[in-house]
């Protein structure tokens, strides 16, 4: 019976390596469409934007047209200048953050430490989802089945507070570079 045990656990063991889908490795370098949408503090936000990535240039953009609130976020970070950009476009005004560091880390490296979770359809889409709980945060993606290495959904908890990414494309290619200039109101 003990062999039997034994058995039974080592092929469902195997069953367990064999089913898990390969790990997603999404490209550093990406233009992306984007719908963003999630509570934070107790208050819905939705919108519609950009975000691309330029990791080996050190560069990324996240700009967003939110509905509710009807605000901007505009946020553009330059590792090669050590300076992270938010911008008001409303009224024009900058501010400036310094980064500690030259080189932009991986975006997509906390993947490497994610656990698959299963496979399941989101809006009609069958997707891989794999996550990182790191402290009181969870992060997921959500990736097509058919192309492991293309996000579709990309969801961040905190607490009561999450924000959902939903790529409505991405691009493996580099953004137009006119994406990583600093605004006439920045200094």
């Amino acid at each position: 019976l003990f062999q039997n045990m034994k058995v039974l656990f080592l092929l469902f063991f195997v069953f367990l390596v064999v089913a898990q889908p390969p790990r997603p490795n999404p490209a550093e370098v990406f233009e992306s469409g984007v719908e963003i949408g999630g509570e934070e503090n107790g208050d819905r936000f939705f919108g519609f934007g950009r975000w691309a990535v330029d990791q080996p240039d050190g560069k990324a953009v996240e700009k967003y047209e939110m509905e509710a609130p009807r605000e901007s976020v505009y946020v553009l970070e330059r590792y090669d200048l050590q300076k992270m950009y938010e911008i008001d476009d409303i009224h024009w005004t900058c501010h400036v953050r310094p980064l500690n560091t030259s080189v932009m880390p991986p975006v997509w490296a906390w993947i490497a430490q994610a656990t698959f979770i299963e496979t399941r359809h989101i809006n009609g889409v069958e997707c891989d989802i794999w996550e990182l709980k790191a402290s009181t945060v969870t992060v997921d993606i959500a990736v097509r089945h058919d192309n492991v290495n293309t996000p579709y959904l990309l969801t961040t908890r905190h607490g009561h507070d999450h924000t959902e990414i939903r790529f409505t494309h991405f691009e493996t290619h580099p953004a137009n570079a006119t994406w990583f200039n600093i605004p006439p109101s920045c200094p």
